[in-house]
């Protein structure tokens, strides 16, 4: 199959996506028919003049569409989805065929989604790549049957819908639970959001427009990274160390040019694990005071901390209203209800509530009953025995990468957050190296994905709280001989 792809190479549609396009494009109209074997991704590569990576990416998305389907240590095929079937039997003799849909620009920001066909898949034997509570062990199987049943005797919880809010009792719930970040907190200054990448996504377009400066951890969640985008802002990133954000950097930036917003996870960072000290959290709080600038404090790991527990958050610390905090319970309590809650003051909070309103009118009443009814049994026994498993995990992790990755790569000990950050001191292409793993049903997240700029990068995240505690030893070791057959070549 011969391979002639005309790309725009100053175009703002990545290159990846133009290939992806064409090669839709090409399937639609007959040229390519159900089964006909695609180039090699180095073939692919070569013929038109793209990098390995820029050729993977497309096949990936090309797979996410339906438009072509991998076979292991054969190949990736044409595949027509059945819905299109009839029109392209319709088009097969017509030369100008086009999808006009397909020429519509879109702004969607895509750091989360760029290995969206791989990282999605059920059939990985080692998903290093993700990070919720999975197993039965670190899931509160019973708290949860109880809570269940509760919010299903309740009709309300049915038949009624939430205030744009959230629901009161829960708010009033969480505002009693929240006491020490902050002792003046009140249920009328929370707001339930579907998650916190909606509440991210609340932020961004309440406060944020095309232009603004918004200062993001390098490397940070990159949710918040598409989320940010999609505003047309410039993210500047600053870069972290032990204890997070470097704030010797952005005091530098400020002085030049303060941002609008300052987004940060200073307990258990994404991907770093770090936990940003009490000092360095009431600077930055003096920072963004002198400047007028609003935080954005992301914090879904407070309860799954190892070492010391973590100083008070930066919204217990604020006493003008400069930060706006978030706490997701999918990661720590139950993924599945996919709930979490913001909590701001002023006129922040008013507009965050209108923007709520506008998003969904409000969150499911019955998700919030049932989280409602969680928080009521003392939830702190579930955290010990979590933080206790984790440790265990974090631990054994650690021990096996020191006897068996190989010394050019480095780690930090992670003091809260079930993930491990390696990075190679040799300048691996972990976006080379994650294709490579998952034909060795290993997925882990390139460190690409966690940097403003996406580009290639030779750290790497790997999590530890979705594999069952039996499959990590295998796991590890396996990841352990990827590393080692890659700095070999």
């Amino acid at each position: 199959m011969e391979m002639h792809i005309s790309l725009d190479r100053k175009s703002r549609v990545p290159l990846a996506e133009q290939i992806q396009l064409a090669l839709a494009e090409r399937i639609r109209s007959g040229l390519y028919q159900a089964g006909d074997p695609l180039p090699s991704v180095r073939e692919l590569s070569r013929a038109i003049r793209v990098s390995l990576m820029t050729a993977v990416l497309a096949y990936e998305k090309l797979e996410a569409t339906g438009y072509a389907y991998r076979h292991h240590g054969k190949g990736t095929f044409v595949r027509i989805p059945s819905s299109e079937k009839d029109e392209i039997l319709k088009n097969i003799n017509q030369k100008n065929s086009y999808d006009w849909q397909l020429a519509i620009p879109d702004y969607l920001g895509r750091s989360m989604f760029r290995h969206v066909g791989a990282v999605n898949r059920k059939d990985v034997k080692y998903p290093l790549h993700r990070i919720k509570l999975h197993t039965e062990e670190l899931l509160p199987i019973q708290h949860f049957q109880r809570a269940l049943q509760q919010a299903s005797s309740d009709r309300s919880s049915i038949g009624d819908y939430a205030p744009a809010a959230g629901d009161e009792a829960l708010r009033i719930k969480l505002a009693s639970l929240f006491q020490h970040k902050s002792s003046a907190l009140t249920a009328s200054e929370l707001l339930i959001t579907t998650g916190t990448q909606q509440a991210i996504d609340l932020v961004a377009r309440t406060f944020l427009g095309p232009g603004d400066l918004v200062a993001v951890e390098s490397p940070t969640y990159p949710g918040a990274l598409d989320a940010f985008r999609s505003r047309g802002v410039t993210l500047i990133p600053i870069p972290t160390d032990h204890t997070g954000m470097r704030l010797d950097i952005l005091q530098q930036l400020c002085d030049i040019h303060p941002p609008k917003m300052i987004y940060t996870l200073p307990t258990g960072q994404n991907p770093t694990g770090s936990v940003m000290s009490i000092h360095k959290r009431q600077t930055l709080l003096e920072i963004a005071q002198s400047y007028n600038t609003l935080i954005v404090e992301d914090d879904p790991w407070e309860e799954l901390y190892f070492e010391d527990l973590p100083p008070r958050s930066l919204f217990s610390l604020d006493r003008s209203g400069h930060v706006i905090y978030m706490k997701g319970f999918s990661k720590t309590i139950a993924p599945g209800l996919r709930l979490s809650v913001i909590a701001a003051r002023g006129s922040v909070y008013q507009r965050l509530l209108h923007a709520k309103a506008v998003t969904d009118l409000s969150t499911p009443l019955f998700n919030q009953r049932i989280l409602l009814h969680l928080l009521e049994q003392n939830m702190n026994e579930h955290y010990y025995k979590v933080r206790g498993q984790l440790k265990k995990r974090r631990d054994e992790i650690h021990q096996l990468l020191k006897r068996h990755a190989p010394s050019v790569w480095t780690w930090t000990l992670p003091t809260a957050g079930p993930f491990f950050w390696l990075t190679s001191t040799v300048g691996v292409n972990t976006d080379a190296l994650f294709v490579e793993a998952e034909s060795q049903g290993v997925l882990f997240f390139p460190g690409s994905f966690f940097y403003s700029g996406n580009s290639e990068s030779s750290s790497l995240r790997i999590g530890f709280a979705t594999l069952p505690e039996s499959q990590i030893h295998e796991a590890i070791l396996t990841l352990c001989q990827l590393l080692h057959n890659i700095d070999s070549n």
